[in-house]
């Protein structure tokens, strides 16, 4: 290489189809007015074995565990709002499962200039669910 790369391809270790095209997510969300843009479509967030697919607009959230190296789905949400940005952490071990926590950016419908925080705790226990 030459030096200046810092991102390199690697090999595909699992991939999914994203289920975008139900009965509830047929309405689609207008971004606000952003200084950064409405881009990306998508978000995508990392912790602890947990991945998470956002498409923003569409308000879908998608969760996945790749703890045991396979995808293994947990979750698919909608919450009705343009989705602005996410971040994921460590949440609290609770009745002793691993939980970490997506922590959202949203859009009021209402009034795009104004916006709320969303939190959905995602754990790993004998059943797979999203709080």
């Amino acid at each position: 290489g030459d030096g200046n790369s810092c991102l390199g391809q690697g090999n595909i270790l699992a991939s999914v189809v994203l289920d975008i095209n139900d009965e509830d997510s047929v309405e689609s969300f207008e971004p606000p007015p952003m200084s950064m843009g409405s881009s990306p479509e998508a978000l995508c967030c990392c912790r602890d074995g947990f991945i998470v697919a956002i498409i923003r607009r569409l308000s879908l959230v998608f969760v996945y565990d790749f703890s045991n190296g396979d995808l293994a789905h947990v979750g698919k949400c909608r919450l009705n709002q343009y989705i602005v940005d996410a971040a994921i952490r460590e949440g609290d071990a609770h009745n002793g499962a691993d939980f970490v926590e997506l922590v959202m950016l949203v859009s009021e419908n209402e009034d795009p200039k104004d916006g709320r925080i969303a939190s959905i705790k995602i754990g790993r226990t004998s059943r797979r669910s999203i709080q």
